[in-house]
């Protein structure tokens, strides 16, 4: 697990690097270190359940907010190119990484 763990940690800076040429880098940036800040936690098996609910939060509202431009890259085929759908799948990436960590965090106790 802690194999896995460090390679997310690895993704989420890959995804917070490529935040600095967006329109608004600092909340991608934050949110993505703060990713890979959890996963290198989750190595040593260091779990805080409030800092997963609390990253939850403005994931879920940066997904909820670029969600259309996602929808529209889908349909177009991804004809054309939307940073804003790449955000959005990065976003849907985090939650995913933060519904298993929760998971292994209540395991845990």
């Amino acid at each position: 697990m802690k194999i896995f763990n460090f390679l997310m940690a690895v993704v989420f800076l890959a995804f917070a690097f490529t935040q600095t040429g967006s329109q608004y880098p600092i909340p991608g940036i934050i949110m993505f270190g703060v990713m890979a800040v959890i996963c290198i936690l989750a190595m040593f098996q260091v779990y805080h359940k409030w800092l997963l609910i609390l990253m939850a939060i403005p994931i879920f509202y940066y997904a909820a907010s670029v969600h259309i431009s996602a929808r529209e890259w889908v349909h177009s085929g991804g004809a054309v190119y939307h940073q804003e759908a790449r955000f959005f799948f990065e976003l849907v990436f985090c939650i995913l990484v933060l519904v298993f960590q929760g998971f292994r965090s209540f395991r845990k106790g």
